[in-house]
């Protein structure tokens, strides 16, 4: 609504309607967001079987694998995060931050047989070998796909030898571990 004008958008496009009687309404502009390192804490109770952990900086979590004691946090553009569940008391259960890979983005991870698959956008899907895995070791970078996907936003391990990657729009793609 406008000063002597209505504004209708549809799937034609843009309307002005006349309106003699139509006002504009002030609108106050609030309150700013808080800077983009805010993030609310997660408190847990002592005796909780669930553990909280949140990224550092501006990360979002988009996926996450876990391998024994060991949590891979896939975080958009804020990395790979390395995390390792401790139990400081029977029941009290916390994640530490062990390590991370420094990836443009990242946006999905998954474990199967030994390895971490990991989805990193343009970057292409990246297989790292877990015979340490506080230290993952890069394996392959697979970044041509033969066409079929500019990059991998998913990976899934449905089951030996697949993994599958996706791009936001581009179908799934099946890759065999068999092959270089």
């Amino acid at each position: 609504v406008g000063d002597g004008a209505l504004y209708v958008g549809s799937e034609i496009g843009l309307s002005v309607v006349a309106c003699a009687r139509a006002k504009a309404v002030a609108r106050t502009r609030g309150v700013p967001p808080r800077h983009p390192e805010f993030r609310m804490s997660y408190p847990t109770p002592s005796d909780s079987r669930f553990a909280a952990w949140v990224p550092k900086g501006s990360g979002q979590l988009r996926g996450a694998a876990v391998y024994g004691d060991y949590c891979y946090a896939a975080c958009g553009h804020a990395g790979l995060f390395i995390l390792k569940s401790k139990t400081s008391v029977p029941s009290a259960l916390s994640l530490v931050e062990v390590g991370r890979i420094d990836r443009p983005f990242v946006g999905d991870a998954k474990v199967k047989d030994g390895r971490l698959y990991v989805a990193e956008g343009l970057d292409g899907l990246a297989v790292y070998s877990l015979d340490d895995p506080a230290s993952p070791h890069l394996v392959k970078r697979v970044t041509d796909f033969g066409g079929k996907t500019p990059c991998a936003i998913w990976v899934w391990t449905p089951n030996a030898p697949y993994v599958v990657v996706s791009s936001r729009q581009d179908g799934n793609l099946f890759l065999d571990t068999r092959r270089d």
